[in-house]
């Protein structure tokens, strides 16, 4: 079956044309970015991240762990709870109360890095000295951050394409609904 452009009616060929511009004219604001494409902002910070880089590139890093509280929280309880020394349980929170004050201290010897997703990456500052070594777990991060970027893009335009394929299919399906009709008040 051949479709030739010249079979079409003057409705198809409007429709055709109107169609193709509707297509040039999403891509255009795609591109310039006036439809809100996604960007770096987009793309939020998760703890899975840092799953995905090197081990070298880890070691690097003050990564918090959101399960720590403050030392201070930590020393109230050894405080209160004196008599139980020498228990797991007293064991285990003076082994996150340790963990909790080294947290602290790499914090405090650490230089933030303000990411593009507006992450603040925490750079230990013995990598400082040399650029080399910190490039690594901030390329690492990066292009982390450019393969979430580009699949939200991706979806994005997926999206986009199938809501102009909706448009062009549901203006076709009303031309033909309304030439449907016309044909039966003419017979």
């Amino acid at each position: 079956m051949k479709i030739s452009l010249n079979n079409l009616n003057g409705w198809q060929r409007l429709w055709a044309l109107c169609s193709i511009l509707l297509f040039v004219l999403l891509v255009s604001l795609s591109i310039t970015g006036n439809i809100g494409a996604p960007d770096y902002a987009n793309v939020t910070h998760e703890s899975a991240f840092f799953d995905r880089m090197t081990d070298k590139a880890k070691e690097q890093l003050v990564i918090e762990d959101p399960a720590l509280e403050t030392p201070e929280q930590y020393a109230t309880w050894i405080v209160a709870n004196a008599t139980k020394k020498g228990t797991p349980e007293f064991d285990k929170v003076a082994n996150l109360y340790q963990q909790s004050k080294d947290y602290e201290k790499a914090k405090e010897l650490s230089v933030i890095v303000h990411m593009p997703n507006s992450y603040d990456l925490r750079i230990k500052k013995e990598y400082i000295d040399n650029l080399t070594k910190t490039t690594l777990s901030l390329k690492e991060y990066d292009g982390i951050l450019r393969s979430e970027l580009l699949k939200l893009r991706i979806f994005f335009f997926i999206k986009l394409f199938l809501t102009w394929l909706a448009v062009i299919a549901g203006a076709y399906s009303c031309g033909w609904a309304l030439n449907w009709v016309y044909r039966g008040f003419k017979r």
